[in-house]
């Protein structure tokens, strides 16, 4: 918001500005109505401008767009701009930006039929950047250079209740909207690599950071190359000993995924990869990857797998079949206490789901981790410690029933035999597992009959449960 209590997203904020002379008036009128104009979208920011001194765009030597007002903030501002010649395949321009400010009067190509009529002018670190794409989706900016954003951003000092705050380049959570104390860490910026991820305006891709939405794509996003988005996180208490956890929910309308999971910044890394790749048996899978190193997008161009290596973490695949989940009771996955996966809607039988996870390799002994199924839709929670190193990298959480089976291989196969046995269940119960003492056996024993009583388990369920307990 503006001194004069009025939003930047206002959609008459600029309309005074716009109209100021009689040829952007006359050209707003023409370009409004015209059959032969190309609606185009300007995203701008960080940009100085006073009355002496306005910021303008001009297409063919007239008035596309001009304001005597800073835009500190990122606003995007449609625009109509005519086609000189109706017949042409191609709707070129050339377009003169003014920042009178900066010092700035450039001309600049834009081709809107191939490049697309999204355009972003923002100043970063002192630079204009210019860029167009056909989905409006633009990296994050991470500094605002306008001389006005101080006193935009901050509150003043004088004043003792905190001034609520808007970042231009950061998705912020309720406990970052006041005033930062002297008692507060540093803000951590979290980038995230996209690639891959079919959308359209019915089935539209949506990735929220901490319930806040981060970007909306209404068009898919290419699978050659990274699009980037970013966000800012607000820095923990100088004082606290808490890992900086994020959750990111990703909506993929497309595929049917609509999936939660939890990244440990402080641990695992700020650079996140979520990308629809090929599941090995003809299928496709989500590839979620989080790693220290910015080494997703490489030198620009497109990015192999072995870019998404850190040297010291191990991929680790979960087959999921098979569970039970619904919108108020999701099925969850968690490794060593961290959630990795939330779903909130029930996995078909044989419609296996795949999750990557990059595990940290410890500096010595076995890679031994203990991994959580959470079924609160039937009430099952199975809790085991799988050795990697010994035993594969592959894990397999199924359910039938109501008993949930976790298995584990080196490979896929988890049906045929593996290195010269069939892989048997890590482990499969209907409660979480505690001691092993008889009076504990005593207790499980108890509890599988109760369920048994309640028909809650089938006879041959009890039976198997029965055997597994007494090691028969």
């Amino acid at each position: 918001y503006m001194t004069d209590g009025r939003s930047l997203k206002d959609p008459n904020y600029y309309k005074k500005d716009v109209q100021t002379t009689k040829t952007a008036e006359q050209e707003q009128a023409s370009t409004s109505l015209s059959v032969n104009s190309t609606r185009c979208y300007l995203h701008l920011s960080g940009i100085d401008a006073t009355s002496s001194d306005p910021f303008q765009l001009k297409v063919d030597g007239r008035s596309l767009f001009k304001s005597s007002r800073p835009i500190p903030k990122p606003v995007r501002i449609p625009v109509y701009i005519k086609q000189p010649i109706v017949s042409s395949r191609y709707h070129e321009i050339t377009m003169k930006i003014e920042m009178p400010e900066l010092g700035v009067e450039t001309d600049h190509d834009f081709n809107l039929t191939l490049g697309g009529v999204h355009i972003q002018i923002a100043v970063v670190n002192n630079i204009v950047e210019i860029l167009q794409n056909k989905n409006g989706i633009f990296p994050m900016l991470t500094k605002i250079d306008s001389r006005y954003a101080q006193k935009e951003y901050n509150p003043m000092p004088v004043k003792e209740e905190p001034t609520p705050q808007q970042s231009s380049s950061s998705i912020i959570s309720s406990s970052s909207q006041s005033s930062k104390s002297s008692n507060d860490g540093e803000d951590v910026e979290v980038t995230f690599y996209l690639r891959n991820i079919q959308a359209s305006s019915s089935e539209p891709f949506q990735l929220l950071i901490n319930g806040e939405e981060l970007i909306t794509s209404n068009n898919s996003l290419p699978k050659d190359t990274f699009t980037v988005a970013k966000c800012i996180l607000p820095g923990l208490p100088k004082s606290s000993t808490a890992d900086h956890i994020l959750e990111a929910r990703f909506k993929i309308t497309s595929k049917g995924v609509d999936g939660t999971q939890q990244f440990n910044i402080t641990r695992n890394g700020k650079f996140i990869m979520i990308e629809i790749g090929p599941d090995g048996n003809g299928g496709e899978k989500v590839n979620l990857k989080q790693q220290h190193k910015d080494t997703f997008s490489g030198d620009g161009t497109n990015a192999s797998n072995k870019q998404f290596s850190t040297g010291g973490d191990v991929e680790v695949l979960f087959f999921l079949d098979g569970l039970q989940a619904s919108k108020t009771k999701p099925f969850s996955l968690l490794v060593n206490e961290q959630k990795i996966f939330e779903i909130h809607e029930k996995f078909e039988p044989g419609n296996v789901v795949v999750v990557n996870g990059r595990l940290p390799v410890p500096k010595s002994g076995d890679h031994v981790v203990r991994v959580k199924a959470c079924v609160p839709e039937s009430n099952v929670e199975v809790q085991h410690d799988v050795n990697v190193t010994k035993n594969g990298t592959h894990v397999k959480i199924e359910q039938s029933g109501n008993v949930v089976n976790v298995y584990q291989s080196k490979n896929d196969k988890f049906n045929e035999p593996a290195l010269g046995k069939a892989p048997a269940p890590v482990t499969s119960h209907q409660v979480s597992s505690g001691s092993t003492g008889s009076d504990d056996i005593y207790d499980q024993l108890e509890k599988l009959a109760s369920l048994k009583q309640k028909g809650i388990l089938t006879d041959a369920e009890f039976q198997a449960k029965k055997k597994q307990l007494l090691g028969l």
